[in-house]
C-alpha cells in the first residue's frame, strides 16, 4: 500500500496495487486544512467517530447513518488500544519518544494511522463524503477537531443485555470471572437450554462479581463521558460532540436521525426511509439469546433485575444512574 504525504491531491502518487485500483486512487495524508480529512480514492474525505458502551446502540447509530449515501461507517477498530501503545511508547523517563522531537512525531503518526485506517475503508463507498468509525468505547479524542457521536444507555438494560451476550458467547467480560462458581453454572444452564433465561429470568443476574463488574464499568464510561462532553463544550478539547440516549432514540428516530446529518452538514433528505432489513427501526425482530442482535427494547431490565440486583446495581453504579437522568433518586 503506497502513501504519499502531501497537501496539493492533484500530485501523482504510487496507486494502492494490492488492491489495482489505478492511479488515481491513493490515500494521502493531507497536511493542510482540517485534521480529520484525508485524501482517499480520488477526493477528499471527512472523518468522525460514533463511541458509547458496549451494548448502548452504537450499532444502530452507524445503520442510521449510514442511511444516508454521503455517509460510511465501519468498525470496530479499537483504536484505543493502539493508543495504549503510543502513549506507553511516550512514558518512561528512559524513551527517547518522551523528548523532542520524537514525542510530537509519535502523536502524529498514532494520527495518520487513525486516520489511513478509517480512509481505507471508503473504497466500499466511492460516494461518502463522510467516514467513521463506530468502536464502542470511552469517548477520547483521537483527531482533533472530529466529530463524535455519543450515546447513553439505561445502564440496567446494558447490565442485562451484555450479561446476556457475555454469558452466551464466554466474552471478554465473563472471562474476567469465569472461575466464579455462579457465573459458571449459568454458562452451563445456558448451553444446555439457550432458553434458559427466557424461562428463569431471576437467575441472569446471580453471580455478585459480574454483575457489580458490569455495572461499575457502566458507571465508570458514564464519568467519564460526561466529563469529557464537558470539556469539549467548554472548548478544552478540540472536537465537536453530538450527544444522545438510547431511549431519545427509540423514542424518535426519525427526528433525531435527521438531527443527526445536519451535525455532519448533510441534508436529511436525501436519506434513505428506515426499514426492517436495515435494522433501522427500534428494536428487533424476536428475542434470541444467542444472537448480538437479541431485542433491542427500552426497559427490559424489569424482567430480570431482583431485589439483590438492584442492590449490588445501587451500590456499584446508583449516582450514575441518577447523573445521566434515568432515576431521581436511589429509591426504585
Amino acid at each position: 500500500m503506497a502513501l504519499l504525504d502531501a497537501s496539493d491531491p492533484t500530485h501523482a502518487a504510487p496507486a494502492l496495487s494490492a488492491l489495482d485500483l489505478g492511479d488515481k486512487r491513493e490515500l494521502r495524508i493531507l497536511r493542510e486544512g482540517q485534521k480529520n480529512t484525508v485524501w482517499a480514492f480520488g477526493r477528499t474525505r471527512r472523518l468522525f467517530f460514533v463511541t458509547g458502551h458496549a451494548r448502548s446502540g452504537t450499532n444502530w447509530i452507524a445503520a442510521l447513518l449510514m442511511r444516508h449515501p454521503s455517509i460510511y461507517v465501519d468498525g470496530e477498530y479499537y483504536f484505543q488500544e493502539l493508543k495504549r501503545g503510543f502513549d506507553a511508547f511516550r512514558h518512561e523517563p528512559y524513551h527517547r519518544a518522551i523528548r523532542e522531537p520524537v514525542r510530537t512525531v509519535a502523536e502524529s503518526c498514532f494520527q495518520d494511522t487513525v486516520r489511513l485506517c478509517i480512509a481505507a475503508c471508503a473504497i466500499h463507498h466511492p460516494d461518502a463524503d463522510w467516514v467513521g468509525d463506530r468502536t464502542p468505547r470511552p469517548l477520547e479524542v483521537f483527531l482533533p477537531g472530529a466529530p463524535h457521536f455519543v450515546i447513553t444507555r439505561d445502564g440496567r438494560d446494558v447490565l442485562v443485555s451484555l450479561s446476556i451476550l457475555e454469558i452466551a458467547v464466554a466474552g471478554p467480560v465473563y472471562q474476567r470471572f469465569a472461575k466464579c462458581p455462579a457465573l459458571a453454572r449459568l454458562r452451563e444452564e445456558f448451553l444446555k437450554d439457550k432458553e434458559f433465561f427466557k424461562k428463569n429470568p431471576d437467575q441472569l443476574l446471580t453471580s455478585e462479581t459480574f454483575t457489580r463488574a458490569i455495572a461499575h464499568d457502566w458507571a465508570a464510561q458514564v464519568r467519564h463521558d460526561f466529563d469529557t462532553i464537558q470539556k469539549i463544550h467548554a472548548g478544552e478539547i478540540d472536537a465537536s460532540v453530538f450527544s444522545i440516549t438510547y431511549e431519545e432514540l427509540h423514542a424518535d428516530p426519525e427526528r433525531h436521525r435527521a438531527r443527526m446529518y445536519q451535525f455532519l452538514g448533510l441534508d436529511p433528505a436525501k436519506a434513505l426511509p428506515l426499514t426492517v432489513e436495515s435494522e433501522t427501526l427500534p428494536g428487533f425482530r424476536g428475542d434470541n439469546h444467542s444472537s448480538d442482535r437479541r431485542k433491542g427494547v427500552v426497559g427490559d431490565w424489569h424482567t430480570y433485575f431482583t431485589d439483590t440486583a438492584k442492590a449490588w446495581f445501587k451500590q456499584a453504579a446508583g449516582a450514575e444512574l441518577i447523573r445521566a437522568g434515568y432515576e431521581s433518586s436511589n429509591d426504585w
